[in-house]
């Protein structure tokens, strides 16, 4: 680190006739008002001349996208100095002097040197340059750095003067007996403050109001009870009854819609099968034949062979019978999960019949190690996923009598909500009966649908505030 000689003296106040011109308006973007002025407000931040020297170097850096950015200060002798080494570069001393002495910016291709005058002089030089690859310097890069230059003027001008009394008394201090530590604390002593002085009055009337706070916080905390509640996903369904496939075959048509009234009995779809058709065309095709030899030749043989061909044809009709789908009972369709042309499995599901009338059900998977705690008769606070709308809260009509792991839960809900699952813990099942079937939600009236997702709680016990706080009570108080 290089510094200025010891015995300069701290900048003194110019004469009149040496003031420098008004400094010319400066056009700046309005893109580059914002990162002007937060590289100033950075520097107002500095108090020591050696950071406020790297601050500013590396901003004007950043804003003229300068390749190097130096610095040189410059003693009263008009002489440019370095507060640290910075490397080769740029132009000489003599030039410097020259620049300083003049007191403007100067631009010279791929170099720009700013000076920074304070109090009628130069007191430190800028000097910005460029790869030669790159392009010149431009007026706005030489207004960027004009503005700044002015900004921090006073800033810069002060912290010299900081800086040079600093120097002066470390040079003092080296030729003294006493260490440099001792000498700074003696210099500044005086500066530590005072004692806070408190009224006796303000004491004696904070002091009881202060123990009332105690002891209303403390008797809050050992009264006040916290609840605590199992929460889990849950999901409304609409009891019915799941009409399935009796057979494997492709469904050729679908007799009813979502939401129609049906009868017991009534046809619901048929599903259809290549081989079976075929078997019932040709037993028909045999009954035909049968017949036909029949009224030609009326004996015994023909007689029984009619008679053989009549009960495979009934057999074969009976089998593509099989296939229609029919009602088991009386209610509304719902949840249609089937298409034309879809093939089935035995067992795959194509429709639900709901009762008349049927309420929606909630049905709630909560943690396992609360079921001890879960009782029929609990309020249970629903809420739906997507809506804003208060909770709903229903009573709880079913607990689950055990605790069930992720497959049996699973097994248990069926393959249309096995996704309320997670992958590891244990579940208790419980359900509860909404009230009715509609719901308010952003001033608009809402059909439960089964299907629905949401997440329920229920309080399962209340705790005091202090064993919130401090868990380890809870064993010493229960």
């Amino acid at each position: 680190m290089v510094s200025p000689p010891p015995a300069a003296p701290a900048p003194a106040p110019p004469a009149p006739a040496a003031a420098a011109p008004a400094a010319p308006a400066i056009e700046l973007p309005a893109e580059l008002a914002t990162p002007v002025y937060g590289l100033v407000r950075r520097l107002a931040l500095q108090t020591e001349l050696l950071a406020a020297d790297r601050v500013l170097r590396v901003g004007l850096a950043e804003l003229t996208d300068a390749t190097v950015a130096m610095s040189r200060f410059v003693g009263d002798d008009g002489q440019p100095w370095a507060l640290a080494d910075q490397g080769d570069g740029g132009p000489g001393d003599a030039i410097l002097a020259q620049i300083a002495a003049a007191g403007c910016q100067v631009a010279n291709g791929h170099v720009l040197v700013q000076p920074i005058v304070a109090a009628g002089r130069t007191v430190a030089l800028i000097i910005l340059t460029r790869h030669e690859r790159l392009a010149a310097f431009g007026a706005v890069e030489r207004a960027v750095a004009m503005l700044v230059a002015r900004e921090c003027a006073g800033l810069v001008h002060q912290l010299l003067g900081a800086h040079a009394v600093k120097s002066r008394e470390a040079a003092a201090d080296a030729k003294s007996l006493f260490r440099p530590e001792a000498l700074e604390s003696h210099r500044s002593r005086g500066s530590e403050g005072a004692l806070i002085n408190l009224s006796p009055r303000w004491v004696r009337r904070a002091y009881p109001v202060a123990c009332a706070l105690v002891v209303a916080a403390l008797g809050f905390a050992v009264w006040a009870k916290v609840p605590t509640y199992s929460t889990g996903p849950v999901v409304i369904t609409v009891d019915g009854h799941d009409v399935t496939a009796p057979a494997q075959g492709t469904v050729e048509h679908i007799a009813v819609n979502p939401g129609d009234r049906v009868a017991a009995g009534q046809e619901l779809a048929h599903l259809y099968s290549v081989q079976e058709q075929a078997e019932l065309s040709q037993t028909a095709q045999e009954y035909q034949n049968a017949l036909t030899t029949f009224l030609l030749d009326s004996d015994d043989g023909a007689k029984q062979a009619l008679a053989a061909a009549s009960a495979k044809r009934d057999r074969a009709r009976a089998v593509v019978e099989a296939r229609t789908v029919r009602a088991p009972e009386g209610g509304v369709v719902s949840d249609v999960r089937v298409r034309t042309g879809q093939n089935l499995m035995p067992g795959d599901r194509l429709l639900t019949i709901v009762p008349e009338g049927a309420d929606p059900v909630v049905v709630a998977l909560l943690p396992g190690q609360d079921r001890p705690r879960l009782r029929v008769g609990m309020t249970l606070q629903v809420e739906l996923r997507g809506f804003i709308k208060p909770r709903e809260r229903v009573v709880i009509t079913e607990v689950g009598s055990e605790v069930l792991g992720p497959d049996d839960a699973r097994r248990t809900l069926g393959t249309q909500f096995a996704d309320l699952v997670g992958g590891n813990g244990a579940w208790v099942l419980v359900k509860a009966r909404l009230p009715r079937r509609t719901f308010q939600a952003q001033h608009h009236t809402y059909h439960f649908h089964n299907g629905l997702r949401g997440t329920g709680e229920v309080k399962v016990e209340s705790k005091p505030f202090l064993v919130t706080l401090i868990p380890a009570l809870e064993k010493a108080i229960y």
